[in-house]
């Protein structure tokens, strides 16, 4: 499985991934597949070779520290100013 980040939800109905490790490389996938997730959520996931999700799983511990760092460093950023 590869990890990916949820970039955003479109349309209520489909989810855009991002690639862990390569950000350009992006995946559509429809939320129905994805039930669980939100925008933001690291996960590790498969698919088949039509495209479908064969296996999926919320990495909730990298999740949060993902959201710790970005909310430090946007602190960081309203400080300087």
């Amino acid at each position: 499985m590869k990890k990916y980040t949820v970039d955003r939800i479109v349309d209520n109905n489909i989810v855009v991934l991002l690639l862990g490790g390569n950000e350009a490389i992006t995946r559509k996938v429809p939320l129905e597949q994805l039930p669980k997730v939100g925008e933001g959520d690291i996960i590790e996931a498969s698919f088949n070779e039509d495209g479908t999700v064969r296996e999926m799983k919320r990495l909730t511990k990298e999740t949060s520290e993902a959201r710790s760092k970005a909310a430090s460093l946007l602190e960081k950023l309203k400080n300087k100013q």
